[in-house]
């Protein structure tokens, strides 16, 4: 599975984490569905690229390294029905002027084409 979580949040794993969301409560359903939907979509289109994870209820952070301090490369929120997906610049100077690029789309798969492989990809 190429979305792992984090080590330092690594009691479950990231299904485990939103299956046990879903479970809890009833307002965290949709959005628990919906990002076990994305992580799905994910691991069939990238299934030799590993993401690391972490994750804040109705966010979902991925990372290229297993290190909660690196550098975000992504930014997954759902509301709505829609997932909203941060590309988050790995340039710090351009990360404090805001200049990420946001999509918004009621469908995984025009957040895959979105950003493509290449910017899953990208190195630290």
């Amino acid at each position: 599975m190429p979305v792992i979580r984090c080590k330092v949040q690594s009691s479950k794993t990231i299904a485990e984490f939103y299956e046990n969301l879903k479970q809890r409560s009833p307002n965290f359903n949709e959005l628990a569905s919906a990002m076990l939907r994305l992580l799905e979509m994910v691991n069939q289109e990238f299934p030799s690229t590993v993401f690391y994870a972490l994750t804040s209820h109705s966010n979902l952070i991925l990372l290229s390294k297993d290190d909660y301090t690196s550098t975000p490369r992504f930014e997954v929120q759902f509301s709505e029905d829609k997932y909203h997906i941060i590309f988050l610049n790995s340039n710090d100077e351009r990360r404090l002027s805001n200049a990420n690029l946001e999509t918004v789309t009621s469908f995984i798969s025009e957040m895959i084409k979105a950003f493509g492989n290449t910017a899953f990809q990208r190195s630290e």
